[in-house]
């Protein structure tokens, strides 16, 4: 518990995938990830057809 007056610092680090090349500087409540969430998506789709005894199963694999 903390008392009136104290406070407890918190500290997160977070690494992105590949650099950013943006800077945007706001000044909110809210720690806003739209970037990042961007660069977790991934872009390679690939696609797999799977065929044994007369069946087939077709996918889409991504990530």
């Amino acid at each position: 518990m903390i008392n009136p007056g104290n406070y407890e610092w918190v500290f997160h680090a977070i690494i992105p995938p590949i650099p950013v090349s943006t800077f945007k500087y706001i000044c909110d409540t809210s720690f806003h990830t739209e970037i990042l969430e961007g660069m977790v998506k991934s872009s390679d789709t690939y696609g797999i057809i799977v065929i044994e005894r007369g069946e087939a199963v077709i996918a889409l694999l991504r990530g």
